[in-house]
Order: C-alpha cells, then sequence, then structure tokens
C-alpha cells in the first residue's frame, strides 16, 4: 500500500520519473526533447500576471464573432 503525497508512476525500467526524464541516460530522444522543451521554451504566467495582447482589440471582426459565439452559451 502507497502512503505518503502523490503516488509517483515510473516511466523507465530504472524507474525513472517523467521529470527526471531529460536527465536520464535510456530515455528516448524524443523525451529528452518534449522535456527540454517544456523545461526551457514555455513561459510560466502567474496568476497575478496580465496577457495584454492590444492587436487583438483592433480587430472589430474578431471581436464580434466571438462575442456571437460567447452569447449564444450564456443566458442573459
Amino acid at each position: 500500500m502507497y502512503k505518503g503525497g502523490r503516488e509517483k508512476i515510473a516511466f523507465f525500467e530504472n524507474n525513472t520519473y517523467l521529470s527526471k526524464a531529460g536527465n536520464s541516460a535510456d530515455a528516448p530522444e524524443l523525451i529528452r526533447n518534449i522535456y527540454n522543451y517544456f523545461r526551457n521554451d514555455m513561459l510560466f504566467v502567474g496568476l497575478n500576471q496580465q496577457v495584454n495582447m492590444p492587436e487583438w482589440t483592433e480587430n472589430t471582426q474578431n471581436i464580434q464573432k466571438y462575442q456571437a459565439y460567447y452569447l449564444k452559451w450564456i443566458q442573459v
């Protein structure tokens, strides 16, 4: 029976977890590339940060299209 926090599932024969896949010698190159992509190329956006896309608000056709789509699902 497992005791403690979350149970970790090993992904490789030497019981390496996915969080260490990029450092594992027996991990396939594809797994290492995916791991390194998420580790190096992804940007973290915190809960208190704002994503600013001013060019999105300049396109009124897109705004109207999205507004019409979402109004179908919202009961006013």
